[in-house]
């Protein structure tokens, strides 16, 4: 289902993890969370929601909520496969990142 979305490649660390992070070209919050990323040199790929058709981009975000949690908050965060971050929170997105 992500495969809808267009990923763009950001460089950075390379500690061979798989971090993407999608959000809205309006949201504040998911310019934060580019700018945190780039801070602690993660290497990431983003994708924007808002350039989608609304049927796509209704079927990412439910596909997001069966596979991953059901309070979908822009940004959001997938990363070491499983894992997610919803919504921003410095704190804690610089805590999770931090860990190997």
């Amino acid at each position: 289902m992500l495969e809808k979305l267009s990923f763009a490649p950001v460089n950075g660390g390379d500690d061979g993890r798989k971090i993407m992070l999608i959000g809205s070209e309006k949201c504040e919050f998911f310019h934060a969370a580019q700018q945190l990323l780039n801070e602690l040199k993660i290497a990431y790929s983003w994708a924007l929601l808002d350039v989608l058709e609304l049927e796509e981009m209704q079927s990412v975000v439910v596909y997001l909520k069966e596979n991953y949690t059901k309070e979908v908050v822009c940004p959001f965060l997938l990363y070491d496969d499983n894992k997610y971050l919803s919504g921003f929170d410095r704190d804690i997105w610089t805590e999770q990142l931090s860990l190997p």
